[in-house]
């Protein structure tokens, strides 16, 4: 007589042949194992949910769906994680939360808002890249109805050019995060402008230098 664990290993292989039969098919389209060691996995678990969801996997099979998906590395992690219960013998929603909590631990929240806090603009990021580090840093501080506001004092703070942080500094409080950056990007693109204009300027006063010596003539 088979144990419980054995049938439901069992189990899980059946539906794994079953969901390769559904890939193989083209229900499913392509979604990879996920990289313990390399990938992130908030990020994983987002756009597996939505795959099954989109792939329209009932809720009966999402367990299974799940478990044949993450690969035999991330299995295995699972298994250890469930013991002594069989991952299969779990809930879609009881799988994430195992791994949530191995894998994507709560932050402190001081510790992230510090990190939030410290970042600046470095040298050679454009203006688009430091904005998308500042909403990507303030996912995970928890600043709620707050958040415009502090996006837009880091931005404005850690700005490398002194030029925009004056002119910005100027402001009032009403000025949104959102109007900031669209400010900045405004003075950065009026700099860059003038600064290609100057070198146009300067190319077309040499080449008139270089025809005037070219048609000077010694004997005139």
């Amino acid at each position: 007589m088979k144990s419980s664990e054995q049938c439901g290993e069992e189990a899980t292989m059946r539906s794994g042949e079953q969901l390769g039969q559904m890939v193989s098919r083209g229900q499913l389209g392509q979604m990879e194992s996920f990289d313990v060691t390399a990938s992130d996995w908030t990020a994983y678990k987002e756009r597996l949910t939505s795959f099954l969801i989109v792939n329209k996997v009932p809720d009966s099979d999402k367990v299974h769906a799940f478990l044949s998906i993450i690969g035999p590395r991330t299995y295995g992690l699972l298994k250890s994680l469930a013991a002594p219960d069989l991952p299969s013998g779990k809930s879609f929603e009881q799988l994430k939360s195992l791994l949530d909590a191995h894998l994507a631990p709560k932050p402190s929240i001081i510790g992230e808002r510090a990190k939030f806090y410290r970042r600046a603009q470095h040298e050679g990021e454009s203006l688009p890249e430091y904005v998308a580090e500042l909403r990507k840093l303030s996912q995970s501080c928890q600043f709620g109805a707050n958040l415009d506001e502090a996006l837009r004092d880091r931005f404005v703070c850690g700005l490398l050019r002194e030029d925009v942080q004056r002119v910005l500094f100027t402001e009032d409080d009403k000025l949104t995060f959102p109007r900031a950056v669209e400010r900045a990007l405004a003075m950065e693109a009026a700099r860059k402008n003038v600064a290609e204009t100057r070198v146009v300027e300067s190319v077309a006063t040499q080449l008139h230098k270089m025809e005037g010596e070219c048609n000077y003539d010694p004997a005139d």
